[in-house]
């Protein structure tokens, strides 16, 4: 028999998961109840406390069987029969070091890492209550569906720096469930873990051009742009409870990476930079993986953002240069960005007062007093510059700077984004991202991206 990787992905009692493997989960949760089980760590997969239900005897008959029958376990990474068990009901490759989920490894014969191991040969059937036969052609036959569905959903289970791809093309995929979708953690430097939603072009993705879409802040998550309809693909409506398709996404027309980066923004994981080249150099290392993971998307990449992104894309592209990165770079595109903030700042009263394409919005008094700031705000933020060393200098800079230039016209209700439009105050910016916190919090998403984690659109620290 052909041996066919199979993966474990039993959470809580009850839980529910996405995909082939949520269903087995949730069927073996069906067939042999467990008491609930302890995460340990999200990064290695799922642990647990086992009640008596199975308990020693169970173990110790999963290593006679073992020692028997000389049993082996193929790796679904490397594809050797060269996977071990380790502590804690933790799997790890001999041959590649991948290490895989554990958790249910009784339920499926030492985690089963091939269906032939249910076959020969099989538990005896005291270990379990009257059905066993029954019961276990039941699971054999979800584990075999699994398995073929693991080739079109390419399946599994994160270990660390580990990403996790899901391919769902018309299969129920949130936002737009009408292209394939790839989503997970990539490895960066240090503890650095780096969460990406990447949908593919929904007109020829074989050949579409690839964009890395990266959000401002600093600190925001570039998940928000996924579903705010600023060229994402869908948009959430009022509620924060669904979305609908976006006609004019960036994904019309081209394969489109959204990446919550440096770490700690968004859904990413670890200890984040101090300063935009050394965000470019974690970014640099994770998209490198990617790209080596998934070579078929190494077309013709552009790096797309917004506002602090000013920063992070020509950082990162000055990093890929000097890497001389495989990465086939061949243009950035920035909006609204901040670039050179202390040539950018000095021009915000003028604007606001005489900008010749937008109304007045402030009175002249105010505009002098303005202007009376713009030398204060231009020298804390060459002091950040002198001092990238001490986050504290630059976070000051900030703050004054916006508090002298942007603070006024939010308090009178102006659209800093439109000095032409007005909004209720006080919403910074004339916008709430409450309903984008829901989206993101709620379980059905969460469990489509397997990530648990409070998402903020922007998380501050990240900046101070």
């Amino acid at each position: 028999m052909k041996s066919l990787p199979i993966y474990c992905a039993a959470a809580q009692s009850g839980a529910q998961s996405t995909g082939g493997a949520g269903n087995l989960a949730r069927l073996v949760n069906r067939l042999y109840p467990l008491p609930k089980m302890a995460r340990r760590t999200k990064k290695v997969g799922i642990s647990g406390k086992y009640g008596t239900r199975y308990g020693a005897s169970l173990r110790k008959l999963v290593k006679k069987f073992e020692a028997q029958s000389k049993a082996k376990y193929t790796c679904p990474f490397c594809g050797k029969d060269s996977v071990k068990r380790q502590a804690g009901g933790i799997w790890s490759c001999r041959s590649c070091k991948k290490t895989m989920a554990g958790g249910c490894w009784q339920l499926t014969t030492a985690a089963a890492a091939t269906v032939r191991r249910y076959l020969s040969p099989p538990l005896p059937p005291p270990v379990f209550s009257s059905g066993y036969l029954r019961k276990m052609v039941l699971l054999l036959k979800l584990i075999l569906a699994t398995s073929a569905a693991s080739i079109s959903r390419n399946l599994a289970l994160r270990g660390p720096g580990e990403q996790i791809n899901r391919s769902l093309a018309g299969n129920g995929g949130l936002c737009d469930d009408q292209v394939a979708q790839l989503f997970g953690h990539l490895k960066g430097l240090g503890d650095a873990e780096l969460f990406y939603w990447l949908f593919e072009a929904r007109v020829n993705p074989d050949k579409s051009h690839m964009l890395i879409f990266f959000q401002g802040g600093p600190g925001a998550s570039s998940m928000y742009s996924v579903t705010s309809g600023n060229g994402g693909p869908c948009i959430l409506n009022d509620a924060g409870t669904d979305t609908t398709i976006n006609t004019y996404s960036y994904n019309s027309f081209a394969n489109v990476m959204y990446i919550d980066q440096p770490a700690l923004v968004g859904f990413s994981e670890g200890t984040p930079p101090t300063n935009s080249s050394d965000a470019a150099k974690s970014t640099l290392v994770a998209l490198e993986k990617f790209f080596s993971d998934n070579p078929k998307y190494n077309t013709e990449v552009f790096l797309v953002g917004q506002s602090y992104a000013g920063h992070y894309i020509p950082a990162l592209a000055q990093e890929m240069h000097a890497q001389k990165s495989k990465i086939n770079l061949k243009g950035v595109a920035i909006g609204n960005g901040l670039v050179v903030p202390e040539d950018q700042y000095p021009f915000m009263p003028q604007m606001a007062y005489d900008s010749e394409t937008a109304p007045s919005v402030i009175s002249k008094e105010l505009y002098q007093k303005m202007q009376s700031q713009v030398q204060g705000c231009v020298a804390q933020i060459k002091n950040c510059h002198n001092k990238p060393w001490d986050p504290a200098v630059c976070k000051q800079a900030r703050d004054d700077c916006l508090t002298d230039f942007v603070t006024p016209l939010v308090q009178m209700g102006i659209d800093t984004y439109d000095l032409r439009l007005t909004c209720p105050k006080p919403p910074a910016a004339c916008r709430t991202y409450k309903k984008y916190e829901k989206y993101f919090n709620s379980k059905k998403v969460q469990d489509y991206l397997q990530v648990e984690a409070t998402w903020i659109f922007l998380n501050k620290g990240v900046a101070s």
